[in-house]
């Protein structure tokens, strides 16, 4: 029993075959033990209770071989693995699941990516439980379609150079450089903005989607805040008139007028991100002169 154990500590943490050089013993002898042990303590796992499914899918052997991955979303747990990503897989594990006192029409979720062969297998054996797509697929796949009309606008459009890594990146994500660059970007007229803001918006009904417990969580990150502090962002009279496109003059006239939200620290103009994105919104229903400067 010892040397099972040893050999299983040596297994977790390193390859079969290194693990069977150090215990000198052929590579079927850690094998042995690993599937001997493993069968074992499947015998005692019980699937009673379980809901909600997550399936996955991985590869091994250089990505020549898939194998397809079904959790416990409620318990965060791998309740079943096998070999293969076709509809069939989803039937033995379906099989797994009521041979370990599970029952499969108690099943009411299932969060997966977009295969077809998963989506069919979830109808013939599960027909009834939702389907949910995984967000990173989802996003994955968003992330796809900004950087194809990236690609193809850059070449008319030169201020989309060196944005690829930026349009792709989470927005709680970026620095404070990327937030003055990206601003810009996202609130122009160019055709790469709307499947971004898709995109973001794509990730805010998966974020709107979380539980209380997630929600405490997330609020508890570093990530979180920065997303908060996003609204707090402050900018100056000539970065106003960047994103305006218009003189600065014509800015320090607008917000002396009111015509602009602003406030002054220390005699100097400064605006509020959130009340700039809010003042954009209000203008793009409304027609507004900017001067005669920007006339001229």
């Amino acid at each position: 029993m010892v040397f099972e154990a040893f050999a299983l500590t040596l297994a977790r943490e390193m390859p079969v075959t290194v693990c069977a050089k150090l215990l000198r013993r052929s590579d079927g002898a850690p094998w042995r033990v690993l599937d001997a042990q493993v069968e074992a303590a499947r015998a005692r796992e019980s699937h009673v209770g379980v809901h909600t499914l997550g399936i996955d899918e991985t590869a091994c052997a250089r990505r020549q071989h898939s194998i397809a991955l079904v959790h416990d979303l409620g318990s965060r747990r791998l309740l079943f693995a096998t070999a293969g990503r076709d509809a069939a897989t989803l039937e033995t594990a379906v099989e797994d699941l009521r041979a370990h006192g599970g029952t499969p029409d108690a099943i009411d979720a299932v969060c997966m990516d977009m295969s077809r062969t998963f989506i069919a297998g979830v109808g013939q054996n599960l027909p009834q439980a939702a389907i949910a797509f995984d967000r990173f697929h989802v996003i994955h796949m968003a992330n796809g379609a900004v950087d194809a009309v990236r690609r193809e606008e850059v070449r008319t459009a030169p201020k989309l150079k060196c944005s690829r890594w930026a349009l792709l990146k989470d927005v709680r994500r970026w620095t404070q450089q990327q937030l003055q660059a990206m601003h810009l970007i996202t609130y122009s007229q160019l055709k790469t903005a709307r499947p971004w803001r898709l995109k973001e918006s794509a990730r805010n009904i998966y974020r709107a989607s979380l539980n209380c417990e997630q929600t405490e969580q997330a609020e508890e990150s570093p990530y979180f805040r920065s997303e908060q502090m996003l609204g707090e962002e402050v900018f100056t009279v000539k970065e106003i008139a960047t994103l305006l496109k218009v003189g600065e003059k014509t800015v320090y006239s607008m917000a002396q007028a009111g015509e602009l939200p602003a406030f002054k620290v220390r005699g100097q103009w400064r605006f509020a991100r959130k009340d700039i994105d809010a003042w954009i919104e209000q203008q793009k229903h409304t027609t507004h002169d900017f001067g005669e400067e920007d006339r001229k």
